[in-house]
């Protein structure tokens, strides 16, 4: 198939080149200050790879102390480090059963740059599922799992860690209008074992 004049198909490789001079100034704007100022922990899924490298490469180059935190579906990294094996050894090593959709797979695209990552959170289903339900009904915003599994990770580690007092940065890195049937479905959420009461299932952050 011959390729059509004048057309254009961007790649991973081009479009971290776009998130560091487009996606990281708006997130530099809000907290993200060169001289002093708050760390900015910054929330985002692994398998957005090509923002990872991007984004995560300017706020690096702006602020020393800024920490970047994957994201990522329950068994996947922490088993084998706890192992002492290495982020991108227990990447390889990875094939967890899941649902939750987007993030997670077990493959490591080249764009991937893992020393930008300084830890990981894991975060299940159920409870990407609860986050993403209950973003939906309180805040009105229709978002995927991956999306409930980013901020359930987030506020995971800041509890987690004590961490206080700082800014933190969350990418929802996918709409909910393709899970209508699935993750917002309570029929199809019983069937598949999961808690339909979502606040129940967060209590854990309170």
């Amino acid at each position: 198939m011959r390729k059509p004049p004048y057309a254009y198909i961007p790649t991973s490789t081009s479009t971290n080149t776009t998130h560091w001079h487009t996606t990281r100034p708006r997130r530099g704007r809000y907290g993200n200050r060169p001289e002093g100022g708050d760390e900015l922990p910054f929330r985002r899924n692994r398998h957005r790879r090509d923002d990872n490298r991007g984004s995560g490469r300017y706020l690096k180059e702006r602020k020393k102390d800024v920490r970047i935190i994957g994201v990522d579906p329950r068994w996947l990294d922490i088993q084998p480090r706890q192992k002492g094996m290495s982020l991108e050894e227990a990447l390889k090593k990875a094939h967890p059963p899941y649902l939750v959709e987007g993030i997670g797979e077990d493959i490591l695209p080249e764009t991937v740059d893992l020393s930008l990552v300084d830890d990981m959170v894991v975060v299940n289903d159920q409870e990407s599922f609860a986050m993403t339900r209950f973003l939906a009904r309180k805040e009105g915003i229709l978002a995927g799992g991956s999306s409930g599994a980013a901020l359930y990770g987030t506020i995971k580690y800041l509890k987690e860690n004590g961490v206080e007092g700082k800014k933190a940065v969350v990418i929802f890195p996918d709409t909910g209008r393709n899970y209508l049937t699935k993750i917002f479905n309570d029929k199809w959420m019983l069937k598949n074992g999961f808690e339909i009461d979502d606040e129940k299932v967060l209590e854990v952050l309170r």
